[in-house]
């Protein structure tokens, strides 16, 4: 089921299923959000509890081996609506008995959204419900419409971050998975990074050692799209490979992809978020639109 939030300045939809926004609209009702075509059907998916693939699919945790596809299964997963105010939402999951085959742990899982002027907060919370630690990944995957108004073209538009930095760009596999070397991506006066459709040709660019605040911008355009993700120590940035389409995602990870040709041991797996039996993990990073 879709809900709608909304306050003067803007109105965000969100489907149930996987706490997923379908819709980031300006008061003037510009949209912002990527609307899907056949290709890339997505929107704004939720990483949870894995960020990327798993070598075969598989993973062990607790000496035993599990199967679980891309980005995990909270995108698919219809969650709860727990609050739901005129600027505020919050969707929670529980596990069912399919998510126990994936993920053998028990939790609950919540992805609230308030609007506070022209941003959107977003708070992702998971409580380990378990006797046992828990063990996993979580991202976000929000892709917005570029251009963002008529006459102007992907290229017209670049990528600022808030401060100078010197990132550095996540070695891939072709099949992406960690294993090549990483290298420095050099941006223009340390903040800026030109989008051109090949940029994604060998698929996401994922960063580390970079600002934790990008804006999608234009010198020719007064629109504009702010993610600041302070918790967050990756960034993807991603659209189809190959293909000129008419977004681009940004997408702040906690979390990497498995290691090419390693079916990983979870307990090991260094990037991985730990939490203890009771404890409660929480990550706020929010969306501003000009």
């Amino acid at each position: 089921m879709n809900y709608t939030i909304k306050n003067d300045f803007l109105s965000v939809s969100i489907e149930s299923r996987g706490a997923e926004m379908t819709s980031i609209k300006s008061a003037d009702g510009t949209e912002y959000l990527w609307q899907g075509n056949p290709d890339w059907p997505g929107h704004a998916p939720n990483l949870f509890p894995m960020v990327g693939r798993l070598t075969d699919n598989s993973y062990i945790m607790d000496g035993e081996k599990h199967t679980m596809h891309i980005h995990g299964f909270l995108a698919w997963q219809e969650m709860e609506v727990t609050e739901n105010t005129d600027s505020a939402i919050t969707f929670t999951a529980l596990p069912t008995d399919v998510t126990r085959q994936i993920y053998d742990r028990e939790f609950k899982a919540s992805v609230r959204f308030a609007l506070v002027e022209n941003q959107i907060e977003i708070s992702f919370s998971v409580v380990n419900n378990d006797t046992r630690v828990m063990y996993f990944g979580y991202g976000g995957h929000p892709g917005f419409n570029v251009p963002m108004s008529e006459g102007l073209k992907f290229e017209d538009y670049y990528l600022e971050f808030g401060n100078p930095c010197q990132p550095v760009s996540i070695g891939l596999t072709p099949t992406c998975f960690i294993g090549a070397p990483n290298l420095p991506l050099h941006l223009v006066d340390d903040q800026k990074l030109p989008l051109r459709h090949n940029l994604f040709d060998n698929d996401a660019l994922v960063l580390q050692a970079m600002d934790k605040a990008v804006t999608i911008k234009s010198d020719k355009d007064s629109r504009s799209v702010t993610v600041r993700y302070p918790q967050m120590p990756y960034l993807g940035i991603w659209h189809l490979p190959k293909q000129e389409v008419d977004y681009v995602c940004i997408e702040p990870w906690m979390t990497l992809p498995a290691r090419q040709d390693v079916i990983e041991v979870f307990e090991e797996k260094l990037d991985n978020i730990v939490l203890a039996p009771g404890k409660t993990y929480v990550n706020n990073w929010d969306i501003t639109i000009r």
